[in-house]
Order: structure tokens, then C-alpha cells, then sequence
């Protein structure tokens, strides 16, 4: 049975189909079984159809929607916990490598054309053109280029530029909020949490920058920060979330935040270094949170920090497509988990290769600046991706509701499951 039976507080039965996304009412105990006989659906996968034809159709249709610049690897922080630090075995390390001015240009032209299509048909389509790193502001001079020339060529898109905000200056900072690109910070919270992590090399913490680069921001743009200014923050068991909490509401981020991130656990020991009351604390913090949480809903209060914390995974859950088969809500060819289709992001390496986001590892391209998507690299990413989880996900209650994807479980050249009870978890 894809789905599951489930009882409320109150002694009420319901059945969570997740081949349809229908939550419904079990009127007797007695029924449950006849019910679950009636709603017993195998869900079909035929391996055919992930073809090149069927591929390459859907990404034509619906379009490329976002496009990352991986402008430089190199990095003027070390944060302990980034994905390049070393700490994880499946991804790169920093690198003194940047971005050549003539790959951007070609990558702008090939994607442009490759879309202009489906902007014909729907005119309303509009990209996302991303700046990525490592620290993407050190390589700010191509950055302004690869702007201007988009700009120049009049195509419409939306820029957006994830940064760690230490080396934001007068110029910088003017040219981002004039050409109204988004801007992502990271910012952990207070001084102390900040600094715990987010570190020069020489382990001097970036705090008291970051935090008065916001403020410049906030202070002489006043219309740019609160249109297109956010934060990013990541936590993990060290975190005291209630200090992490009380930060943000008192200094009035909170209406900035968009994201509160856990530290991945994927392919790292990171979390073996906090001992069982560590996780104790941590966990009961989290539980605390979760219930004013709830409480503040039924005032109908709003908390944008707690929001962030627990909103997104109930948003997804209530949020989730009803009455619509889950082989119609996704594409045919891959309809396990959460994952985006090859093509649809596409993130362009300093060397000019392709890949299917700015987050997976470098061991799965999907082109280069000179062919653009390569159809057959993708179709063989999706059928090693899908022999990987169909056994699995054929049979799973909660498929319709799962968050992996490519990127997180990218491992060196092959597609696994670490650790290995993450689909018990989810």
C-alpha cells in the first residue's frame, strides 16, 4: 500500500494516500482493512521511458529556469562546516580558480538561444541568473561584465548573488543595489554563534563585518534591503537556537531571514564531535521552539524565525498537490523524490562545464559551454539515479513528499544513500 494509516489524538483513523496526495477519513476500525485493499495501487516504472526524446522534451517546454555563474572556487573565509572545507568526502576543496570572462559570454549566448524558444510561448517565463562560488564577490569584476552584458543584449532575468559579506565596499555595494540584484548574506545569528563557525583562516570570526555591512546597506539603501536584501543561516547541535532566536527577533533580521539551514550530515564525522548531552540540549531547544510554534499559529501570530525553522516542512506537506496522481506530478522518466531534472538549473564550472545545480559535486556534468546539454549525459545521470532508488521509492509511503535529490546524494561518481538511514529519517 503507497501510503499509510494513521490515528489523530482524538482516536480518528485516516489513510494518507500518497498515490493521489488525499488525506482521508476512515469512518470504522472495521473498514481499514476493506479501505486499504480498495486504495492499494501499484505504482508503476517502466525503465523505457527515460529516453533522450522524453528528456529533451520536457527541459524544452518548461525551459531552463535558472542559470548559475560557479565564478570563482576560492574563498577569503573558512568556515568550518562549508562543503569545501575538507570536512566532506564527496565534494572539492577551495581552489585558487576563476572564471574566464569568454566562458561566461558563450555560456550566456548558448543559454539565451537555448530558452528563446520557450519564451515565445510563454512570454511570462523569466530566468534566474545566479553568482556562485567560493566567495563569488572575488571574482566581482566578471560578475559586473557578464551584468552588463546581459543587460546590453536586453534579455530579462532576474540576478541573484549568494555572498559571506566581508568584502562588500562603497562600489560594490552600489552596483548591487542600482541593478537590483538579490542578495543573500550568511549570518549565523549573534557574535558568538557567528564567530563559532564562520572564520577567517587565521580563525578571527567575521561577525562585527557582516553584521555592519547589512547595517550599511540597511541604513543608505533602505528600499534595496527590504526588497531584495535576505539571510541565510545554517545551525547544528552546537546551537543554541533560543540565543540564535532571541538574536534575530531583538536586532530585527528576522524579517530578512529566509532560510534557517541545517548542517548537512552527508558524506562527514562533522557531528561526531558533540557528545550525547550536547545533542540532549540541542534536540530539547528544538522541541521548545516547535510547541511556541504551534502556539503561535493558533494565535494566528506570526514568527518569521520560527517559521523559517519549521514552516518550509509543513508548508511542503499542507502545500502538496491533492487529487493529482503522483506519476502526473512528476515527470514520467523520473518520478523519485524531490530531485529537479537535469537542465532545468544549470551551473557553469570555472572551467566550462555543466551541471545540474550549484550545489552537486563536479562527477556528474551534463555539458559544456561549447556543445551545451548534452542529452546523453543526462539520460544516463537519470537512469544510475533511478536504478539507484526504484526499489525503494516504488514502495515508499512518503515519496511524494521527499526532499532528495541529485546534489545530496552525489557521492564520487555513483548515486548513495549517507548515511544510510536518511530515508528513515525523512
Amino acid at each position: 500500500m503507497k501510503g499509510f494509516i494513521f490515528e489523530t489524538k482524538k482516536g480518528n483513523s485516516y489513510f494518507y494516500s500518497d498515490t493521489t496526495g488525499e488525506v482521508i477519513f476512515i469512518k470504522s476500525k472495521d473498514d481499514i482493512k476493506n479501505f486499504s485493499n480498495k486504495y492499494q495501487k501499484s505504482y508503476f516504472y517502466d525503465d523505457k521511458i527515460v529516453n533522450i526524446a522524453n528528456i529533451k522534451n520536457y527541459i524544452k517546454k518548461r525551459g531552463s529556469k535558472e542559470l548559475f555563474f560557479i565564478v570563482t572556487e576560492d574563498c577569503n573565509l573558512r568556515c568550518k562546516y562549508c562543503a569545501y572545507s575538507g570536512e566532506y568526502s564527496n565534494m572539492r576543496t577551495h581552489n585558487n580558480v576563476y572564471m574566464d570572462y569568454n566562458i561566461a559570454k558563450k555560456a550566456i549566448d548558448k543559454y539565451f538561444s537555448d530558452i528563446s524558444q520557450t519564451q515565445k510561448e510563454n512570454p511570462y517565463f523569466i530566468p534566474a541568473i545566479g553568482f556562485y562560488g567560493g566567495e563569488p564577490l572575488l571574482n566581482f569584476d566578471l560578475i559586473k561584465k557578464i551584468i552588463e552584458y546581459i543587460k546590453n543584449k536586453k534579455h530579462k532575468c532576474h540576478f541573484t548573488i549568494t555572498t559571506n559579506g566581508t568584502i562588500l565596499n562603497d562600489e560594490i555595494i552600489k552596483f548591487l543595489a542600482e541593478n537590483e540584484i538579490s542578495l543573500a548574506f550568511s549570518l549565523n545569528g549573534s557574535k558568538k554563534e557567528h564567530d563559532r563557525l564562520r572564520v577567517f583562516s587565521n580563525e578571527k570570526g567575521t561577525f562585527e563585518i557582516v553584521y555592519n555591512n547589512i547595517l550599511k546597506i540597511k541604513e543608505k539603501y533602505p528600499y534595496y534591503y527590504k526588497k531584495y536584501c535576505s539571510i541565510i543561516a545554517c545551525y547544528d547541535y552546537g546551537t543554541n537556537l533560543l540565543k540564535m532566536k532571541d538574536f534575530f527577533d531583538r536586532s530585527n533580521l528576522s524579517e530578512r531571514l529566509i532560510r534557517l539551514n541545517m548542517i548537512g550530515n552527508s558524506y562527514t564525522n562533522w557531528y561526531n564531535q558533540y557528545s550525547k548531552e550536547e545533542k540532549e540540549k540541542f534536540f530539547s531547544q528544538m522541541n521548545e521552539l516547535k510547541n511556541l510554534y504551534f502556539q503561535k499559529i493558533k494565535k494566528n501570530e506570526n514568527d518569521k524565525f520560527l517559521s523559517s525553522l519549521f514552516g518550509l516542512s509543513y508548508f511542503t506537506i499542507l502545500n502538496r498537490n491533492i487529487k493529482v496522481n503522483l506519476y502526473e506530478s512528476k515527470p514520467s522518466f523520473l518520478p523519485f523524490t524531490g530531485t529537479c531534472v537535469p537542465g532545468e538549473k544549470i551551473a557553469i564550472s570555472p572551467s566550462g562545464d555543466l551541471h545540474c545545480c550549484e550545489k552537486i559535486n563536479y562527477n556528474f556534468p551534463i555539458g559544456t559551454v561549447e556543445t551545451w546539454l548534452d542529452y546523453s549525459k543526462i539520460e544516463k545521470i537519470i537512469k544510475k539515479y533511478n536504478q539507484k532508488l526504484k526499489s525503494e521509492c516504488l514502495t515508499c509511503s512518503v515519496s511524494r513528499l521527499c526532499p532528495l535529490c541529485f546534489a545530496l546524494l552525489a557521492g564520487n561518481g555513483e548515486f548513495e544513500k549517507d548515511p544510510s538511514n536518511i530515508c528513515e529519517n525523512i
